[in-house]
C-alpha cells in the first residue's frame, strides 16, 4: 500500500510540474508594455481603462505586468527618443496611441516587437504601415478609427479655443 501512495505522488508530480513551474514561477519573465503619451498622463481615463484590463486579462498567468509610461510632455519630436528609450528596455509590446508620430517612431525602433496603434488622424494602410487592416502584416496591428476627415473639423475647434496658438 505504501509503495502504491508513493508511485501515486511520483506520478502526479512528474504530471502536475510542467503545468504549475510555468504558472507563478518566480522566474517567469514580466509581461512588459512600452507606451509613449504626447500630453496624456498614466491617469488618463483610457490609459486606466487599458491597464485595468489587461491586468484582468492576466489575472491568474501568474506573471507580473509591468507598465513603462513615457509622457512628452506636448513634443512631438521626443518620440523616436522615447521610442528607442523604451525599446531598450524590452518590452513584449509597444502601444502607440494617437497621433501617426506615434507608430512611425516606434516602426522605426523596432521590426521584431509588435507595436499595437491607435490610429486617430492617420490612415495606416494608406501610409504603408501595414498591408491591410485585415491582414496587416509585419509587426504591426491595432484599430484605424477613421475620422480622417473629421481631422480638420478637430484642427479649427483647437483654433478657435486657443486662438493665440501657432501651432495645435
Amino acid at each position: 500500500m505504501r509503495r502504491r501512495d508513493l508511485l501515486a505522488s511520483a506520478g502526479a508530480a512528474a504530471f502536475a510540474s510542467p503545468l504549475t513551474g510555468r504558472r507563478g514561477s518566480a522566474t517567469e519573465k514580466p509581461f512588459r508594455v512600452g507606451i509613449a503619451s504626447l500630453i496624456n498622463d498614466r491617469t488618463a481615463p483610457q490609459f486606466v481603462a487599458f491597464e485595468e484590463r489587461l491586468r484582468q486579462l492576466m489575472n491568474g498567468s501568474g506573471r507580473e505586468l509591468i507598465v513603462d509610461f513615457l509622457v512628452l510632455g506636448g513634443d512631438g519630436a521626443r518620440y523616436p527618443a522615447a521610442a528607442r528609450e523604451l525599446v531598450s528596455r524590452d518590452p513584449d509590446v509597444l502601444l502607440a496611441p494617437g497621433p501617426e508620430i506615434s507608430l512611425k517612431a516606434a516602426h522605426a525602433a523596432t521590426q521584431t516587437i509588435p507595436i499595437v496603434m491607435s490610429a486617430v488622424d492617420y490612415d495606416p494602410v494608406a501610409f504603408g504601415y501595414v498591408v491591410s487592416l485585415a491582414h496587416p502584416g509585419g509587426n504591426i496591428t491595432g484599430v484605424f478609427l477613421n475620422s480622417v476627415e473629421i481631422a480638420a473639423k478637430r484642427v479649427g475647434t483647437r483654433s478657435r479655443s486657443r486662438p493665440s496658438a501657432s501651432r495645435c
